[in-house]
């Protein structure tokens, strides 16, 4: 005659299968959809923000503008000014940019 303890490895298998697939498919998706396209102007928009926040100075940004741009299209773009003391998110505790959080 079957008996219970019969089934359980059946069971286990169904109950396994059912949890692993969906995790190997997921897995096997985000390791094959292609990642999101970085332009030019999305690397701009952080050493810019960089910039202007006293991260990075002057002639270093300059430098990597005209590695991402070429020395011909760097020239024509004009930069921010950085903050100053004189800008409402400047913060004297830190001698630097406050956090607008």
């Amino acid at each position: 005659m079957f008996t219970l303890t019969a089934y359980v490895p059946l069971v286990l298998l169904i109950v396994g299968m059912a949890i692993g697939v969906p995790l190997a498919y997921r897995a096997w998706r985000e390791a094959h959809e292609e990642g999101e396209i970085v332009t030019p102007a999305d690397v701009l928009s952080d050493l810019e923000e960089a910039y202007v926040d006293g991260e990075i100075d002057e002639v270093e940004f300059r430098r990597i503008r005209e590695l991402v741009l070429g020395p011909k299209a760097a020239g024509d773009l004009p930069i921010r000014p950085r903050r100053g003391r004189d800008d409402p998110l400047w913060d004297d505790a830190t001698d630097g940019p406050a956090d607008p959080a």
